[in-house]
């Protein structure tokens, strides 16, 4: 029989635009970026909220926008150093980064699949988006992005 058991882990990420970001040409920076504009990340993750020592693997994520500024469809995955990965996808919304405030945003979107150990992996992720350096004259646009990422994964979990 199966052990379907959930496995809870966290990661933490931080995005640097320019450095560790990209922008489609048609994504507007000032705030009207056109549906189907799409933006690239590419971070290490570590096991630790303050992100020392060494790496745990590395998120690759894509999104698409959709009907508005703060809406998108991604998908994105997450490449551990032994070579396994965990796959996501889904909406977001970065609602929250609004003036005054800026708040975080926290959005939860599908584990797709996976490969090695996570291989035939469900489950979900909570991804909360922590604006670092918040404008808020410039309807709250950031150039370095803190992520913590939840993943509560169910599968036959016997192998870990």
């Amino acid at each position: 029989m199966a052990d379907n058991s959930h496995l809870q882990l966290t990661v933490y990420s931080q995005v640097e635009d320019g450095v560790t970001a990209a922008v489609s040409s048609d994504f507007d920076l000032q705030g009207n970026p056109s549906p189907g504009a799409s933006y690239v990340q590419a971070s290490d993750f570590y096991l630790t909220s303050n992100r020392t020592g060494t790496p745990a693997g590395k998120a690759y994520v894509v999104c698409n926008l959709l009907l508005g500024p703060v809406e998108a469809q991604c998908a994105g995955t997450f490449k551990f150093v032994n070579g396994d990965t965990i796959d996501i996808q889904g909406y977001i919304s970065e609602a929250a980064q609004v003036p005054p405030l800026c708040q975080p945003s926290f959005n939860v979107v599908s584990v797709s699949g996976g490969t090695g150990n996570f291989i035939g992996v469900q489950g979900q992720l909570g991804v909360t988006h922590t604006p670092v350096n918040p404008d808020p004259a410039n309807f709250c646009a950031h150039s370095v992005h803190n992520y913590k990422f939840d993943f509560t994964l169910l599968s036959n979990l016997s192998r870990f």
